[in-house]
């Protein structure tokens, strides 16, 4: 599918889910890899499965804290790792009422999903611009498309990285470095064990979950051809068609009372 023999991509999330989904897909195809997770052991567990087909270096970094996503960019360049496929992959939610959730919670979160994306993808781009070619591949959300109660912190994150991306998109085409958007609706990966904890089973029931290695083999093709945006799945391209289409106070009005059922329940 792809033939990038003896460069690198680093993923961020690597450890499972999408990102391990897209490690796979990118080591079978000689690209070696650099994965990124706070879960080490993990990592191990990966790179041992992964090296046998391909060279895969594991840094485990926690970049929900300030400052890691420097840390790390400086690590690889200290490596003389030449990344020309960055993923940022890397992200979680919190469901609940938006007064009552943790602060540091937040913050961790909000670090993670804009400020750490946002940083690699200028470092790395940088060195990319310079380079002539190169892919940025962001994962944001379908959640971007609109204000949703009990979820307003992680959708509101998922819209700035919408947003960047598509801007970083125009500033970069001119110099051979494309950039995709990945937009996924809900996926099986650990992201509801996280957000939702024991209310995941309640939303599940109601919602159409796509397997990980679809989601990550419709992002891959997307951003090796040059696309601004993927969005996989016909349901979620329904939906996040029809959400440009809404009064967006209709819409939030709608979820805010189904999200209070399952908190009430």
């Amino acid at each position: 599918m792809y033939k990038f023999d003896g460069e690198w991509a680093l993923i961020t999330g690597a450890s499972s889910g999408i990102g391990y989904e897209m490690a796979k897909i990118l080591a079978a195809q000689g690209i070696n890899l650099v994965l990124v997770s706070r879960n080490e052991e993990r990592l191990c567990e990966v790179a041992r499965e992964l090296n046998k087909i391909s060279d895969v270096i594991i840094m485990p970094v926690d970049l929900s804290v300030t400052g890691s996503a420097t840390v790390l960019f400086n690590e690889c360049e200290r490596l003389g790792l030449s990344v020309n496929i960055l993923i940022n992959n890397a992200g979680f939610g919190i469901f609940g009422e938006s007064l009552e959730q943790d602060t540091r919670d937040v913050e961790s979160m909000l670090t993670l999903n804009m400020t750490t994306l946002t940083t690699l993808s200028n470092l790395f781009g940088r060195k990319m611009k310079e380079q002539g070619k190169g892919h940025i591949l962001n994962v944001a959300s379908t959640a971007a498309y609109l204000p949703i109660p009990y979820l307003s912190a992680y959708a509101s994150s998922k819209s700035y990285v919408r947003n960047f991306s598509q801007a970083l998109y125009e500033e970069m085409r001119m110099h051979n470095v494309k950039v995709t958007c990945l937009l996924p609706g809900p996926t099986h990966t650990n992201f509801f064990d996280v957000a939702f904890k024991e209310k995941k089973d309640d939303f599940l029931k109601w919602q159409y979950v796509m397997p990980a290695h679809t989601v990550a083999q419709q992002g891959l093709k997307g951003l090796f051809k040059g696309r601004r945006e993927v969005i996989p799945g016909t349901v979620n391209k329904l939906v996040s068609f029809f959400a440009g289409m809404i009064p967006v106070s209709a819409v939030s009005s709608l979820i805010r009372r189904n999200f209070r059922l399952h908190i009430a329940s």
